[in-house]
């Protein structure tokens, strides 16, 4: 898997790079993706995904993960020498993730990683526009979130 990431947002220090990398994996795994992909993850601030999702998407707002996928577009399209299949962006609001996080009542990180999954299983096909399709995107990031060994619990110490 070829990976860019850029993290273009002031709380940048707040974000862990390895982690994301590590969540982008284990959505591939779990998908059963074993050819090699690229893609690329931004992490940004409220601004910029509101400027992408006006200029992109018609919405001016604020929203917490966009997906630029290039599956449909990719088809008529020539293999690359390198055989790689780029797979499209996901643009992840860092705030957005911030305030999700304290609703939902866990981490920044764990909220951060089920918006990469969620953008990533987009780029893979998958769609949340039903209420079915919402429970199975819920699902496959719960998943995910539970094969990243660093978002798990960390085990009691023994006294």
């Amino acid at each position: 898997m070829e990976l860019d990431i850029q993290i273009d947002t002031p709380e940048a220090a707040q974000v862990d790079e390895s982690l994301l990398h590590q969540v982008v994996q284990e959505t591939l795994r779990v998908q059963g993706v074993t050819e090699a992909v690229e893609l690329g993850l931004l992490v940004v601030d409220d601004a910029r995904i509101q400027a992408l999702n006006r200029d992109y998407m018609g919405h001016d707002y604020a929203t917490d993960v966009i997906a630029f996928g290039l599956e449909d577009a990719a088809t008529d399209f020539a293999t690359p020498p390198d055989g790689v299949r780029y797979l499209g962006d996901v643009v992840v609001s860092y705030p957005r993730a911030v305030a999700q996080a304290q609703e939902q009542g866990h981490a920044p990180a764990r909220e951060l990683a089920c918006l990469v999954a969620h953008g990533v299983l987009h780029l893979l096909g998958h769609d949340d526009a039903t209420p079915d399709e919402r429970t199975a995107m819920d699902h496959w990031m719960e998943a995910i979130v539970a094969g990243v060994p660093a978002l798990q619990p960390s085990a009691e110490p023994h006294q």
